[in-house]
């Protein structure tokens, strides 16, 4: 029935679809953020005190590649495991866009599972932050993480946001029955779930083609403080105007 064709569909669901529906979900996009970010902040700050906390996240294997990229002499990196940057792509894809779906399912749980998720994922990440700044070279992770680190990590956040809301059409379904109420938080949360795997597809390209090369490391930087920049102002102004 619609007139537009799948092209214009595509152009209006990035130009404004994606960032409608983040700012229709402020409130679902706080609440993820902090469940990532204390546990990340917490496990992080636990290393000055007692590393134990650390150690028992990271396995030893874990802790063994972290040093043979991050040490302090190391002279590896992850692009050497995979051989190549397409590899690392395909890796990563694979992994990253396995995780964000995994965060979306979880919300079947009532949305518990969304947000133990991502809770697991902020312990891990801080735990492996805290061994590198530590006993590694901090540079060398943080250089590396830098310019993929915005969509991916928002990536993943978008995806607990679906996951919450289809958790919460299963809590609160209002006046409808349960399995109306999930269908119609279906329809609220796919827009989000295609803004995750788009997110987290273009962080995986950035990271097999970008992230592990030898560029100077303040550029590296730069680029991921330039990300951040355009993600924060995408999401608050597109799709404001009545005619995106």
């Amino acid at each position: 029935r619609s007139e537009s064709g799948f092209k214009e569909k595509i152009i209006h669901f990035y130009v404004a679809g994606f960032p409608q529906a983040m700012r229709r979900e402020w409130r679902l996009h706080i609440v993820c953020w902090l469940f990532f970010l204390i546990p990340f902040l917490g496990m992080w700050l636990s290393y000055g005190h007692d590393q134990e906390w650390v150690h028992s996240m990271l396995s030893e294997e874990t802790r063994n590649n972290m040093d043979e990229w991050y040490g302090k002499d190391s002279k590896g990196s992850m692009r050497d495991e995979f051989g190549s940057n397409f590899m690392m792509f395909g890796y990563y894809i694979n992994n990253n866009i396995g995780i964000d779906l995994l965060v979306v399912a979880g919300g079947a749980l009532a949305g518990v599972g969304s947000l133990f998720l991502i809770s697991s994922n902020g312990l891990a990440m801080g735990a492996s932050l805290a061994y590198v700044i530590y006993e590694g070279s901090p540079e060398r992770l943080l250089s590396f993480v830098s310019g993929h680190a915005p969509y991916e990590l928002l990536g993943m956040i978008v995806s607990g946001m679906a996951g919450m809301r289809i958790g919460l059409a299963m809590i609160k379904p209002g006046q409808m029955s349960r399995a109306r109420a999930l269908l119609e938080s279906g329809k609220l949360g796919l827009p989000l779930i295609i803004g995750a795997c788009s997110l987290t597809f273009f962080a995986a390209i950035i990271e097999g083609f970008w992230s592990g090369e030898n560029y100077d490391v303040k550029i590296k930087y730069w680029v991921g403080y330039i990300g951040w920049l355009l993600l924060f102002i995408y999401i608050t102004f597109a799709g404001r105007n009545t005619q995106a």
